[in-house]
């Protein structure tokens, strides 16, 4: 940790640009892949907020770019809302936005909520929302930072962990098992973008879904005695999860979930501020308690071995 923060401390924007600018000395046109294995530097590190992005780093430089409209500098800033993407889906569709113009009125349901999720972290989920097509087309302006996702998505898909496989039984939800989502993606993949989602459970009537978000580490600072839910893995294919504290077994959700009449959707985080990755279904194995009820899950899709070897050192 300690060596950690002192790196950090040692990579600011000033010594990236100089970084920069040396290796265009030395090796003429430099990319971004280029960039990180020279400067043994990490993406995060290019997407501090102090740094803005690879394109505002570049332009620091003095490297001459495609002109910049007005907007860049706030858009490449976004862009590190877009780091964690490590799936095939959303990574071809950045890839494609990169590269070509993409006629949203062309895209099926599926597609346009992928859409949804890559434009929502650069422009912002309400403005996405309201005009899906002008957010493409406003993409269209910055050559630039369309390079610089292009760079972007091959480097994100190289450093992928995990082989996300598709959640084949709805076609028109675009979420991947083993590939990781924030919130707000999870509310755009199933289509109630926009609605306010606080708790870390949901009932997707459109799908008869039950979500249910987890977060494996738990502190006191963040959570109250009756939110520090038993969550934790058991083994790769089973799950134990505790309901609300207020949901009884004789309840509507209580019988929803021990009827087994929904989908339970499971995503979990190590950290409060860390994406989800989804896990999959799970089917009941077995139950008791009441407010909460203490269900295991069976995990119809075993998770990878590095994400059970961590989460069973959280769970101590």
């Amino acid at each position: 940790m300690l060596d950690s923060v002192r790196r950090q401390l040692r990579i600011t924007t000033r010594s990236l640009v100089a970084e920069l600018q040396q290796l265009r000395a030395q090796l003429g046109k430099v990319d971004l892949t280029t960039f990180l294995a020279e400067a043994g530097v990490e993406l995060e590190d290019i997407y501090k907020d102090s740094v803005g992005g690879w394109t505002a780093l570049q332009r620091r430089a003095g490297i001459e770019l495609a002109p910049a409209a007005s907007d860049e500098g706030n858009i490449g800033k976004r862009v590190r809302m877009l780091l964690h993407l490590d799936d095939s889906e959303r990574l071809t569709l950045l890839s494609r936005l990169a590269s070509d113009e993409v006629t949203m009125g062309l895209l099926d349901i599926r597609q346009r909520r992928v859409a949804t999720m890559v434009l929502a972290a650069l422009f912002g989920e309400s403005e996405v929302l309201e005009d899906l097509d002008e957010a493409a087309v406003r993409l269209q302006q910055h050559p630039a930072l369309r390079s610089e996702l292009g760079e972007l998505a091959a480097l994100l898909d190289d450093r992928a962990q995990h082989l996300p496989t598709t959640l084949s039984d709805l076609p028109e939800v675009p979420l991947q098992i083993h590939a990781t989502y924030k919130r707000n993606e999870i509310a755009e993949a199933f289509g109630f973008a926009g609605v306010t989602w606080r708790e870390g459970v949901r009932h997707e009537k459109e799908t008869n879904s039950d979500l249910l978000l987890v977060t494996l580490n738990k502190s006191d600072k963040h959570y109250t005695p009756t939110t520090m839910y038993r969550d934790y893995v058991i083994s790769r294919d089973r799950f134990h999860w505790e309901s609300q504290s207020g949901t009884s077994q004789r309840s509507k959700t209580g019988r929803r979930y021990l009827g087994r009449a929904s989908r339970p959707m499971l995503f979990v985080r190590f950290e409060r501020d860390d994406p989800y990755l989804f896990i999959g279904q799970g089917d009941l194995e077995s139950a008791h308690g009441d407010r909460p009820i203490a269900i295991t899950w069976k995990l119809r899709t075993p998770l990878p071995e590095d994400v059970f070897q961590a989460a069973r050192r959280v769970a101590g």
